[in-house]
């Protein structure tokens, strides 16, 4: 199914890596935090946008990738002594990667039950 749940929990999660930086309080745009948040935050956006367009498959491993990237770009990109930035890119990039593992499951259980022979009642 195009267009789930978890990929409108996705898009808002990239809306919100855009404003994230400014509700936090990041002083400069150069900042890795804000790098990182709206490199993320694009590639989100995009692929929650074009989720109707493309294969699931692709669209969620674009989300996953992109959520591990999040997750990980305190220790990454060195602002992990910065608790807000730190706790907002693990706590987005986990709840985005678990919607991305959702659409995969979904995905999955979709291919196994139009692969399973039909059963007939005899």
């Amino acid at each position: 199914m195009k267009c789930a749940w978890h990929d409108r929990l996705v898009l808002v999660a990239g809306i919100w890596l855009f404003v994230a930086p400014f509700a936090l309080g990041v002083p400069s745009l150069t900042h890795p935090a804000v790098v990182a948040a709206y490199v993320c935050g694009a590639v989100l956006v995009s692929s929650a946008a074009q989720a109707p367009a493309i294969p699931d498959l692709i669209e969620e491993w674009i989300g996953f990738v992109a959520a591990a990237v999040l997750a990980a770009s305190p220790w990454l990109l060195g602002y992990s002594e910065e608790l807000a930035l730190t706790w907002n890119a693990v706590a987005v990039g986990v709840l985005v990667a678990l919607c991305a593992l959702v659409g995969l499951a979904r995905g999955a259980l979709r291919s196994r039950s139009a692969n399973a022979p039909a059963q007939t009642g005899s």
